[in-house]
C-alpha cells in the first residue's frame, strides 16, 4: 500500500497530512519542535544524544536576529547619513593657498619655500590639489607643511603626476594632469610648503601648480562606519541562508538545488 505524504512548515510549527488513496483516507498531524534542553529538563534526563544536523522545522536563529535587525539597521545607517550631511554642510571648504611654479632640471635643484598661509579654526582636513601639464611624462613633488612659528613639520608626503597615452589597437591613456591629496587633522596656526620636485630625466622644465583648501569632510570615516555597521547584519543573513540551505540539503525540492545536482540527477 502507498502513502503520499506532505508536510507544511512553519517553524517552529508543522502540519503533516498521510493520505492512501486506495483507502481513500488521510491523516493530519500537528507538531511543534522543542529544543532538546527542554525535553531533558521536563523528563529529568541526566543525559540525552547529540542532535545532528537541523530538523525540517526547527527554528533559525540567524533569521530570528536579521528580523530584529531589518528595522534598527535602516534608522542607523540614516542617522550615520545625517551626521555625515551636517559635518559636510558645515565644512568651510576655503582655499587658503595657491601658488605657480616650474621644475628645473639640473644638478642643484633647491626645495621651494611657499610664502606663508593661515589655517583658521580648529584641527581639520587640507586638501592639496596638485596639476601640472604632463605630457607621457612625469613629475614627483615632496611637500612638507612647515610650522611658521616652530620651524616643525606638520605634515609630510610625497606625490606623483603622470599622464601617459598612445594608439595600440585603438587609442588609450592612462593618469592624469591632476593629483588629490588629504592631510587630515592639522591644527591651525601659520604655515608655509617646502617643495622638492623631480621629474622625467627627458624633461628640462616643468610648471606645476598647488592649491590648498582647508576644512574639507572626510568621507573616509564615513564609509569605515558604514562598513562597521552593516557588516554584523551581513553576517547574520548570510548565516540564515546557510542554515536554510542545509535544512533544505536533503530534499528532493529544494529551492536551493544547484545545477550540478540537476545535471547529476
Amino acid at each position: 500500500m502507498k502513502a503520499r505524504l506532505s508536510d507544511y512548515i512553519c517553524p517552529p510549527r508543522i502540519l503533516s497530512c498521510e493520505a492512501y488513496p486506495q483507502l481513500a483516507e488521510q491523516t493530519w498531524s500537528q507538531g511543534e519542535y522543542i529544543e532538546p534542553k527542554l525535553v531533558q529538563e521536563a523528563f529529568g534526563l541526566e543525559q540525552i544524544p547529540d542532535t545532528a544536523g537541523i530538523y525540517l522545522n526547527q527554528p533559525n536563529p540567524h533569521s530570528e536576529k536579521a528580523r530584529q535587525l531589518k528595522w534598527i539597521v535602516p534608522i542607523l545607517v540614516a542617522l550615520l547619513g545625517l551626521v555625515q550631511w551636517i559635518s559636510t554642510s558645515r565644512a568651510a571648504n576655503q582655499k587658503i593657498f595657491q601658488g605657480d611654479f616650474v621644475y628645473h632640471a639640473g644638478i642643484s635643484n633647491p626645495p621651494v619655500m611657499t610664502e606663508p598661509f593661515e589655517v583658521k579654526g580648529s584641527r581639520q582636513a587640507l586638501e592639496f590639489v596638485l596639476h601640472s601639464p604632463v605630457d607621457n611624462n612625469w613629475i614627483e613633488l615632496g611637500i612638507d607643511v612647515m610650522n611658521a612659528d616652530t620651524k616643525q613639520v606638520a605634515a609630510s608626503f610625497e606625490q606623483g603626476i603622470e599622464y601617459y597615452h598612445g594608439y595600440d589597437d585603438g587609442p588609450w591613456s592612462e593618469g592624469s594632469t591632476v593629483a588629490n591629496r588629504l592631510v587630515s587633522a592639522v591644527p591651525p596656526g601659520k604655515y608655509y610648503l617646502l617643495i622638492d620636485s623631480s621629474a622625467d630625466p627627458a624633461v628640462p622644465e616643468k610648471p606645476f601648480n598647488v592649491t590648498i583648501t582647508r576644512d574639507v569632510p572626510l568621507w573616509a570615516n564615513f564609509w569605515i562606519a558604514l562598513g562597521l555597521l552593516l557588516a554584523y547584519p551581513v553576517y547574520c543573513t548570510f548565516r540564515a541562508h546557510v542554515f536554510e540551505r542545509t535544512r533544505w540539503m536533503d530534499s528532493d525540492y529544494s529551492p536551493y538545488a544547484s545545477s550540478s545536482s540537476d545535471d547529476d540527477d
